[in-house]
């Protein structure tokens, strides 16, 4: 068990610096080992400290392969067993942590994710972990917004700046431009939202590309790209905004990370295809959105291809209607 830790310690930091399917032919082998050490540690064994952070490391793993579900099942079993001495310390917040990023990218925002995540956040805080706390509120932070919280997310999203700036953090700078983008254009402030979204990309240019921040989040690049497709669209920049959705999806393509793929067409290239009203590219965005939710066991996500076929759908009736009938008649 314990050489798993140290296995799955490594896959994650290689995650970020080898190519996905070289990543995949080397780690994904150890796959049914990490289920035995998870088994033996938080079953007969009871080594639960052991057991929690097999679980927090071998997120990469699940997600990868699109078990976020059975890593929800692990991670609850952790936090169930956790012994007293460990709770509100570090391994408690890790669990939280995990466990709210996980929820979220399952079954999108609810009232455990974003309890888990304010949780892991306020243990971080008192511990003056600060990477740690930002992995909390970017992740809460998303959730508010997909609860219409704009004002509550724009304050986690401020916090979260501060965080960086203090801290000078490099990338989670580059975050937190994106991530109050997408706040202030939620509340109409579009002019603002641009300046920043250009600041996320604009350091993007400058910094080594990192694929991921987190694997239950986007790649930020893409994220800044959905951003930069929503905010130009409603500003009337119809042509930019199709190119800048569809930079979005080669850039999650790219990464060969689903979520990633995932949130590029429900957030731009699927919306802005039917904004356009072009119906044969927004059928195969759909399509494309079904493949992969239902690949990587996200039925949240599976949900938004369901509505973005009845939008499509509806579209398709109405242009039918207001075309002229052909009767087959000869021409006057």
């Amino acid at each position: 068990a314990e050489q798993c830790l140290h296995l799955l310690q490594r896959a994650t930091l290689e995650r970020e610096s080898v190519a996905p399917a070289t990543w995949r032919r080397r780690q994904l082998r150890h796959l049914h080992d990490v289920r035995a050490a998870l088994d033996w540690t938080l079953g007969a064994a009871h080594d639960c400290e052991l057991g929690a952070r097999l679980v927090v490391n071998a997120s990469v793993y699940f997600a990868d392969i699109g078990a976020l579900g059975e890593h929800m099942s692990w991670l609850e079993r952790a936090l169930s067993l956790l012994p007293g001495a460990y709770k509100d310390g570090e391994l408690d917040m890790l669990l939280c942590l995990e466990h709210g990023q996980a929820e979220m990218a399952l079954r999108g925002a609810c009232a455990r994710s974003r309890h888990l995540l304010q949780r892991a956040g306020a243990i971080a805080r008192r511990l003056d972990l600060a990477d740690r706390e930002l992995s909390a509120l970017r992740a809460e932070c998303s959730g508010l917004l997909l609860e219409g919280e704009h004002a509550a997310a724009q304050q986690a999203a401020q916090r979260y700046g501060d965080i960086a700036n203090a801290t000078l953090d490099v990338r989670a700078m580059r975050s937190a431009h994106r991530m109050m983008a997408l706040c202030l254009y939620a509340q109409g402030e579009h002019a603002r939202a641009m300046e920043e979204i250009r600041k996320a990309l604009r350091s993007h240019a400058l910094l080594p590309r990192q694929m991921f921040v987190n694997i239950s989040q986007p790649d930020e690049r893409t994220g800044a790209l959905v951003h930069l497709a929503r905010i130009l669209w409603v500003t009337g920049a119809t042509d930019q905004a199709r190119r800048a959705a569809h930079d979005a999806l080669e850039s999650a393509r790219a990464t060969d990370h689903g979520l990633s793929q995932i949130y590029a067409l429900v957030f731009a290239a699927c919306p802005v295809a039917i904004w356009c009203h072009d119906l044969d590219e927004a059928r195969l965005m759909v399509d494309q959105l079904d493949h992969i939710a239902l690949r990587q066991a996200l039925g949240f996500w599976q949900t938004w291809a369901d509505l973005y076929r009845q939008a499509v759908a509806r579209l398709d009736s109405a242009a039918a209607a207001t075309r002229p009938a052909f009767d087959g008649g000869n021409d006057p």
